[in-house]
């Protein structure tokens, strides 16, 4: 019975979705749902010169980086970031870590120079945890005009549907419906529901338009300071660029491949950042686990022991913490 209100409920939902809002542009629909409460992920990342006739790396720039997401029972993310001088990552080779207690969109908002690392971290979250709040929440806060699905959904179609479920389970999916009629064919006004009904889910926001990327279909997201390109069959995220005044931050997703057969995540991610440096970011590994919080504590325990007598000032690109 869940299963077939869930189906009725969710075909009426997409008869109008025509056009999808920006946040759902960023819950990464082609993901499974992830059902962990920790995952990592491992990079290289160093400085680049986009324009060699072969894009080649700076010399002594590279750093190898993990981000080990945790997230609450209450769905607070906890972030921790770790620096590296070698690509075996262990212990030995250990520099620098950075501990985020409660990772919020509005820790970005403080100042300009926050922008590339808020759109970064928005991003991870985006492709990471299938979250597309985040994004949208962080760039409500840098005065860019988008809006969370929350706020544009159509309140007279969330109230039918709602009634609609309640009828389902009530009569056993339509089964001992009797001379109770469905809200979605009432005997009185069904011209109002059909009508409703007939209406877009969520408000159209003129934000969203179906345009091509390198010559694929993807949706575009457009605003006076923000754009970002989403393809179309797949909803992998290919380029966003915010602008800040004068200054511009530019990231590129690029090769998604399947880590551990189900999570899509791109092989390469560059950022152009906002002293205009170009930054190449190859992922190396992506793994999901379970972590309590005693664990969570330990790992973290571990992390300041080793750094006790190693901890060194890195140079780093600025959507680093």
């Amino acid at each position: 019975m869940k299963f077939l209100i869930l189906g009725l409920v969710l075909t009426v939902f997409s008869a109008h979705a025509y056009v999808p809002t920006v946040e759902s542009l960023f819950r990464h629909g082609a993901n499974a749902d992830v059902t962990s409460n920790a995952l990592v992920v491992s990079a290289k990342v160093a400085l680049v010169n986009p324009y060699a006739e072969k894009i080649e790396q700076v010399d002594g720039s590279a750093i190898w980086v993990k981000w080990a997401y945790n997230i609450t029972p209450q769905g607070k993310l906890k972030l921790t970031q770790l620096i590296y001088r070698a690509a075996s990552m262990t212990e030995a080779s250990l520099v620098d870590k950075s501990y985020i207690a409660e990772l919020s969109p509005q820790a970005f908002a403080a100042s300009p120079e926050m922008g590339e690392r808020g759109l970064f971290i928005s991003l991870m979250n985006s492709l990471l945890i299938n979250d597309g709040s985040f994004m949208v929440d962080f760039l409500h806060n840098r005065g860019v005009n988008v809006r969370l699905n929350s706020d544009i959904i159509n309140q007279d179609k969330r109230a039918l549907l709602a009634r609609y479920r309640a009828w389902l389970i009530r009569t056993k999916g339509g089964r001992d419906a009797g001379s109770d009629p469905s809200p979605l064919a009432p005997t009185v006004d069904r011209e109002k529901a059909e009508k409703i009904m007939a209406s877009p889910m969520y408000a159209d926001t003129q934000q969203v338009t179906l345009s091509r990327y390198q010559g694929e279909p993807a949706w575009q997201v457009k605003t006076e300071t923000f754009d970002a390109w989403v393809s179309d069959a797949s909803r992998e995220v290919r380029q966003l660029v915010l602008r800040t005044g004068a200054v511009e931050v530019d990231i590129q997703c690029r090769d998604y491949l399947l880590y551990g057969g189900t999570h899509s995540f791109p092989r390469q991610i560059v950022v152009k950042g906002q002293q205009d440096q170009f930054w190449q970011i190859d992922v190396l590994g992506l793994k999901h686990f379970n972590e309590s919080a005693a664990e969570l504590l330990a790992r973290l325990r571990a992390h300041d022991q080793v750094l006790l007598q190693r901890r060194e000032t890195v140079a780093k690109p600025a959507f680093l913490f």
